[in-house]
C-alpha cells in the first residue's frame, strides 16, 4: 500500500509555544484568522500572570503585591476596545507600553516613585479639579478607575495597600498568617493603658499618631494589672487575651496559639463542590460494529486528498502519528462515504461540504492529529478544522460538521468579527432568519413554552458533567445534536461513522427517562424546521442544489481493505468521533 501523507494546505494554528515565555506581539498574529485573534489575544498572553511565588524569593511582599494588582488593572481580553485590526494592535502596543513602564521599576522605592508619577503623562493626564483620565492610547486597554484606584491606596510608601496584603495574608504561610493576628504591647501608662470609658465599660486604649484603638476588657480580671506589664492583643477581634510581667511568656503563648489554630485547621473536612460530586460522566456507549447501507459512492476505489478536495473542497488534512497506512485509507474511505451519504440526504452539492468561503478558504480534517484532553471529536472554529480522535466508539462526524455549519452561517453573516458562531449571536440582524428560526423552535414551542428537548437536555446537565456551566443547553449544542438527528432522519440508508451517536444519550430521573436528543412530534417538528433552514441557506447562497456525482481519476485503484458493508471496529482500529464537544 501506498504511503499515505497529509494533504492539501496545512493546517496548522497559532504557535503559542513561541510566545509563551516572551509574550505575544504584533508579529505573531499576522497569520492569525480572527477566531484565534479573539481566542489568544488575551492580557495573560501578552504580560504573563504575575509569578508571586518566584518573586516572593527575591522581592518584599508589597512589591509582589502591587505588581499583581498593577496587571489586574488590564482588562483581560479586547471585550472593551473591539476586535478590528485597529482596535487589536492599539490592546497590544498599549498593553506592552504599560507593561514595559510598570517592570520599570524593579524594586519597591522604585514603584513608590512610579506610582506617583503615573498621575502626570505617562498613564494618566490632568483634567480638571481633582480628576485625571487615561491618555488616550491606554483607552479600552486599562480600566483607569481600577487603576486610580490602586494609586490612592500606594500613596504613602503603600501605606493603605500594605493594610489589604496584610488582612488577605498574601504571600505568608498558615502560620505567618495567624501570627499576625497577635499583638504584644507595653503598658506605660500613656500610649497603651486602661481607660472607662464610662460608669460600665472599662477598655484597653493603644494610642498610635493621632488614632485610638479600643480593645474590650470584658470579663477579664483587672485586680493583679498595672503599669510596666504587657498584654496581649488580638487585632482582629479587638479583645485582650492576657496580661503578664515577662513578655516571653505571652510570645510562646502567641506560639501555642498559632499551632492550635493550624492543627484544627488541618482536621477540618476539605470543602469540596457539592454539584460536581454528584454529577457522573456520561460516557457514550461503545459502537462496537460500524454499518453502513445506501449507495456506492466509490466504486471500490481508494479515496485520495486530491479526491477530498477536489470532491468536496476540503483545503487539507492531516492524520496523527499513531496512524498506520492500513487506518489512514479505512478512514479516508469511511469519512468519504459518510460525507457523500450527508449531502445527498441534505440534498445539496458535494461541494458544500467543504464550506467553501470559510476565513481559511475551506473546511479542514484531522484524524488524530490535534487531540484534545477529555473529547473524542472537537470542531476548532479557529482554525476550521473538524477533528476526529482515535478512541473507543464512533458516530458524530454530522454532529461536528453541524458545528461547522454553524460557524459557518456566522461568518458567511460577517459576524465572525465577534469570534461567535451563528448560535451564539441570534440578536445580529446579519444571521439569516431560517436559521434563528431553527434555534428558536428547539428551545420554545408553538406556546412559548419550554421544549421536551431543551427540558430534558437541561435536567441531562444537572446530572451529568461536561464542559462548562450550561453545556448541553447551550445553542451550539441544542443545534448540532438536533442537526445530526435531522441527517440520521433523511438518510435513505444507514450510516453508523456519520450518526451512529445521533440518539444515543438518555437517562432515568425520577421514574422517567430523559432524552438528550430530540424524539417523537418534536424531533418530526425540528427536521421540518431544518428543511426550511437548507431550503432557505440555499436562496441566499450559502448552500447549492447537487451537482453531478464525483469522478474518480484512478479507475482502476481497487479498494483491499473491506467490502464488508459492515465493519467491525476491532479490526479496523476505527476512529471515534463519540463526544458531544465543539
Amino acid at each position: 500500500m501506498k504511503e499515505i501523507k497529509d494533504f492539501g494546505e496545512k493546517i496548522g494554528g497559532a504557535r503559542k509555544d513561541v510566545w509563551a515565555l516572551r509574550g505575544l506581539i504584533l508579529d505573531d498574529i499576522l497569520k492569525m484568522t480572527s477566531g484565534e485573534k479573539v481566542k489568544y489575544i488575551k492580557r495573560d498572553n501578552i504580560w504573563k500572570k504575575i509569578d508571586e511565588k518566584s518573586l516572593l524569593k527575591t522581592q518584599p511582599r508589597i512589591y509582589v503585591y502591587w505588581l499583581k494588582q498593577i496587571h489586574s488593572c488590564i482588562y483581560p481580553d479586547l471585550k472593551y476596545i473591539g476586535s478590528d485590526e485597529a482596535a487589536i494592535e492599539k490592546y497590544i502596543k498599549g498593553v506592552t507600553s504599560f507593561r514595559d513602564y510598570i517592570l520599570g521599576a524593579v524594586n519597591a522605592v522604585e514603584a513608590a516613585k512610579l506610582n506617583e508619577d503615573m498621575l502626570y503623562g505617562k498613564i494618566f493626564h490632568h483634567s480638571h479639579g481633582v480628576y485625571y483620565e487615561l491618555n488616550d492610547e491606554f483607552h479600552g486597554v486599562i480600566n483607569g478607575r481600577k487603576l486610580l484606584k490602586l494609586h490612592n491606596k500606594s500613596n504613602n510608601s503603600f501605606s493603605r495597600l500594605k493594610e489589604e496584603m496584610d488582612k488577605k495574608g498574601f504571600g505568608w504561610t498558615k502560620e505567618e498568617f495567624y501570627r499576625h493576628d497577635y499583638e504584644i504591647q507595653y503598658m506605660d501608662g500613656i500610649n497603651c493603658r486602661i481607660e472607662k470609658a464610662d460608669l460600665k465599660e472599662t477598655y484597653l486604649v493603644i494610642r498610635k499618631g493621632y488614632s485610638k484603638f479600643f480593645y474590650s476588657l470584658k470579663d477579664m480580671d483587672l485586680s493583679g494589672v498595672s503599669i510596666d506589664q504587657y498584654v496581649l492583643l488580638n487585632k482582629q477581634s479587638h479583645s485582650v487575651i492576657a496580661f503578664d510581667k515577662y513578655k516571653e511568656i505571652l510570645e510562646d503563648m502567641i506560639d501555642q496559639l498559632v499551632k492550635l489554630r493550624v492543627e484544627s485547621e488541618a482536621k477540618k473536612p476539605k470543602k469540596s463542590n457539592s454539584r460536581k460530586q454528584k454529577k457522573g460522566k456520561w460516557i457514550p456507549p461503545q459502537l462496537t460494529h460500524l454499518k453502513r447501507e445506501g449507495k456506492d459512492h466509490r466504486h471500490g476505489h481508494n479515496v485520495t486528498g486530491d479526491d477530498f478536495m477536489k470532491c468536496f473542497g476540503i483545503r487539507g488534512g492531516e492524520f496523527g502519528n499513531w496512524t498506520n497506512d492500513h487506518d489512514r485509507q479505512v478512514n479516508l474511505n469511511m469519512a468519504f462515504d459518510a460525507f457523500c451519504d450527508m449531502a445527498d440526504a441534505l440534498n445539496i452539492s458535494r461541494r458544500d461540504i467543504g464550506l467553501i468561503g470559510l476565513e481559511t478558504g475551506s473546511l479542514a480534517i484531522a484524524f488524530g492529529a490535534r487531540g484534545r484532553s477529555g473529547a473524542l471529536a472537537h470542531y476548532e472554529p479557529e482554525r476550521e478544522v473538524i477533528n476526529l480522535t482515535k478512541m473507543k466508539g464512533a458516530g458524530s462526524l454530522a454532529h461536528e460538521w453541524g458545528h461547522a455549519l454553524d460557524d459557518y452561517i456566522g461568518k458567511m453573516s460577517e459576524i465572525h468579527r465577534f469570534g461567535k458562531l451563528a448560535s451564539m449571536a441570534l440578536i445580529d440582524p446579519k444571521i439569516p432568519e431560517c436559521f434563528r428560526s431553527v434555534i428558536h423552535a428547539l428551545c420554545l414551542n408553538e406556546n412559548h413554552g419550554i421544549t421536551k428537548y431543551y427540558s430534558d437536555s437541561s435536567t441531562f446537565g444537572e446530572m451529568f458533567n461536561a464542559s462548562g456551566h450550561g453545556y448541553w443547553t447551550s445553542n451550539e449544542e441544542l443545534f448540532a445534536r438536533a442537526f445530526a438527528c435531522y441527517v440520521k432522519d433523511k438518510l435513505s440508508g444507514r450510516n453508523d461513522y456519520l450518526v451512529g451517536h445521533a440518539d444515543i444519550g438518555k437517562a432515568e430521573h425520577q421514574g422517567k427517562t430523559i432524552y438528550v436528543y430530540p424524539v417523537g412530534e418534536e424531533r418530526k417538528q425540528f427536521d421540518q424546521k431544518m428543511d426550511e433552514m437548507i431550503q432557505g441557506l440555499k436562496e441566499i447562497g450559502f448552500l447549492h442544489d447537487p451537482i453531478e456525482a464525483y469522478e474518480f481519476e484512478k479507475p482502476e485503484a481497487k479498494l483491499h481493505v473491506s467490502k464488508e458493508i459492515g465493519i467491525k471496529i476491532t479490526n479496523v482500529h476505527q476512529m471515534s468521533f463519540a463526544d458531544f464537544g465543539i
